[in-house]
């Protein structure tokens, strides 16, 4: 079904998208494999596909397919006479960046892979670097990326050296937040906490500058700034990239959202659009807006006719993954939110089994049940099965349990590859290769392996850069310490003979002898676990270069501003995973363990806004099933060493469950 927007009543005139042609080829003229995927479309994709309105809100559901019809809009616009070098793909994750081209890439061949697609800090990182003399003061198109890593232990040693007495963590990200809102979300917070951020911000951002760095907010912050002062590059920018497809808008913040802005409302400002402005295609469900702890807001999906007149939004309202079992209790529970676009819920799908609700004594309990469950449902051929939960502590005695009856298990862990040590080793080094300014990765690779450069040293080194830079602090330190001047040397080696991100770090690897180094801990199964990390690390990079090409800079920027793993591809028969980390997956048999008061809803979310984001939460957990749904319940569960009573979360009843 196609409809306006209930939430507007804009009169404003529409105009429809124009793209240059190329060549004779008629406007409709689509290739037998672009034919035979539009056959597999219902009549809502196909009209999200071909819509000819220049801004277009495809409001799907869970399971409705989606990312096939992006695939399709991208290659239609491009058969259409879109250049695939005008197209902008902006996703939250690399792996549905890599998924979405290589999906155009089977359609279209080798001119599917002209398509930018990569995440909103990629794309900020890319365009900060493009126009590198309009940086921040100290900053070059060379920029280090300061990962959040990097911020912890920055923040760490100034909240020592400033004497502020407040916990690190939480003024890491009071920090981010506060930079992406421009200092709003300082306004609510005690006096004490708001004076120590407001002597830590201008020692933070000296840091940065001392360290030709960014930080992620940085990554957003910049552009936004760069195109809201410079209308020039922003007009440079709209005629260069015709179209921008985004996928998850219903997890943008408010900085992405003013960067789409930009880069799509008429240059001129006017209301109207004119028929050179780019076009924008915006797949969401705002029944999955989870992430607004982070900044995500659903209030744009609302508001989204109105921001872009002349905006159509199309439903995508038939969900193909679950049963009419799993998806009722789904949509019954949602309906409770207030705040949402509605939208049908519907499946042509046969009908499956009732889920289950168990309740029990204890999570000991709850374990060998749900353990032997699994068995049932992998000797039945539905592996993996998904294993869900608010948080990882409800997951481990199942994992446990599971295991013990011989199952494969993995619990996917919410540190991404990049944040892992042998990793964060190695990049450090690529990083110091390309940008000999790099004080973050410079602390790290100085003791990779030890070369007996002591704190002491360390903290004389660390006051040297505040004082005259890295590079002339080093060149100073090595005149007076030997493995400062070794390292220096290997590092004019490895630049001399630099090559692509792959054969650099074997080179690398070789050089350190990383191997030896990581069995240094004496340790055989730590050491292993550690070496697969860099063999993944080079398997990706092998990935890479035929994709992206060989630039190192580019690489790194991939990685460090990549999504978290979101263990999707799995060969273990159980995978568990935190409800916020299932979004975007889909299993043949589910559980949610913890279905508790107090777990699902979370304590800490009591508030209107924040209850209906849970109860969100909790709808995506239930959509992630294909035919199998069980929920458990505990009187009972031992959390944080000690046990913990919960009756059962209100949200069973009212999805009535129970």
């Amino acid at each position: 079904m196609i409809r306006s927007c209930p939430f507007t009543t804009s009169t404003e005139p529409m105009t429809d998208i124009t793209i240059p042609r190329r060549g004779a080829a008629a406007p409709e003229t689509v290739s037998p494999s672009l034919e035979a995927l539009f056959a597999k479309l219902n009549p809502e994709q196909l009209a999200a596909v071909t819509c000819p309105r220049p801004y277009v809100l495809v409001a799907s559901i869970p399971g409705s397919g989606k990312t096939l019809a992006l695939v399709a809009r991208a290659a239609w616009l491009i058969r259409r006479g879109l250049r695939p070098t005008q197209l902008v793909a902006l996703t939250f994750s690399r792996k549905a960046a890599d998924e979405l081209q290589d999906r155009l890439v089977r359609l279209l061949g080798d001119e599917g892979r002209g398509v930018w697609a990569g995440t909103f800090h990629a794309f900020g990182a890319s365009l900060a670097r493009q126009h590198g003399r309009l940086l921040p003061r100290g900053r070059t198109a060379g920029f280090a990326v300061m990962d959040r890593d990097d911020s912890r232990r920055t923040v760490k040693r100034l909240v020592r050296d400033l004497d502020l007495h407040e916990d690190p963590g939480e003024l890491t990200e009071l920090l981010d937040r506060a930079k992406r809102t421009n200092g709003q979300a300082l306004a609510a917070l005690p006096d004490a906490r708001r004076e120590a951020l407001a002597q830590l911000i201008p020692a933070y951002e000296a840091v940065l500058e001392s360290r030709d760095a960014l930080d992620f907010a940085d990554l957003l912050i910049v552009p936004v700034r760069l195109l809201e002062n410079h209308p020039d590059i922003r007009r440079q920018l709209q005629i260069r990239w015709r179209h921008f497809l985004i996928d998850e808008g219903q997890d943008l913040d408010l900085l992405q959202q003013r960067l789409v802005e930009l880069l799509v409302v008429p240059f001129d400002g006017a209301a109207s659009r004119d028929r050179t402005s780019p076009t924008l295609s915006l797949a969401a469900d705002d029944d999955q807006a989870v992430f607004g702890w982070r900044g995500g807001s659903a209030d744009y999906l609302l508001r989204f006719t109105q921001l872009y007149p002349g905006a159509t939004v199309i439903n995508l309202g038939e969900n193909f993954r679950s049963t009419p079992e799993i998806l009722a209790p789904a949509g019954r529970l949602i309906e409770h939110n207030r705040r949402r676009l509605p939208k049908a819920l519907t499946t042509q799908n046969p009908p499956g089994p009732v889920p289950e609700v168990r309740q029990f004594a204890s999570d000991k309990e709850e374990a060998q049940y749900v353990a032997d469950r699994i068995v049932q449902w992998v000797v039945e051929g539905l592996a993996p099965v998904a294993v869900l939960a608010r948080m990882t502590a409800v997951l481990m005695p199942i994992a446990r349990a599971c295991e013990h009856r011989g199952l494969s298990v993995r619990v996917t862990s919410e540190t991404p590859l990049v944040e892992r040590k042998a990793i964060r080793d190695l990049l450090a080094y690529l990083r110091v290769l390309v940008n000999p300014n790099d004080w973050s990765a410079f602390e790290r690779v100085m003791g990779v392996p030890p070369r007996g450069i002591g704190a002491k040293t360390l903290a004389q080194l660390h006051q040297g850069v505040i004082r005259q830079g890295v590079e002339a602090t080093l060149a100073v330190g090595a005149r007076h310490h030997k493995g400062l001047a070794a390292l220096l040397a290997l590092l004019a080696m490895l630049r001399e003979g630099m090559g692509g991100p792959a054969a650099t770090l074997r080179t690398l690897i070789e050089a350190l002898d990383y191997r030896a180094y990581l069995g240094r801990s004496g340790e055989a199964d730590e050491t292993e676990r550690r070496w697969s990390h860099v063999e993944e690390l080079l398997e990706l990079a092998d990935g890479w270069e035929p994709r992206h090409g060989t630039d190192i800079r580019t690489f790194l920027d991939h990685l460090v501003l990549s999504e978290a793993d979101d263990g999707g591809v799995t060969s273990h028969q159980v995978v568990g995973l935190t409800l916020h980390s299932a979004k975007g997956l889909e299993f043949d048999a589910c559980v949610i363990a913890g279905v508790e008061e107090g777990l699902i809803p979370h304590y800490r979310h009591a508030g209107f806004d924040d209850l209906e984001e849970e109860r969100r939460l909790f709808y995506v957990g239930l959509t992630r099933a294909r035919t199998r749904l069980l929920l458990t319940v505990c009187r009972t569960r031992m959390l944080w060493g000690r046990p913990w009573a919960f009756g059962p979360s209100p949200f069973l009843a009212e999805a009535r469950l129970v």
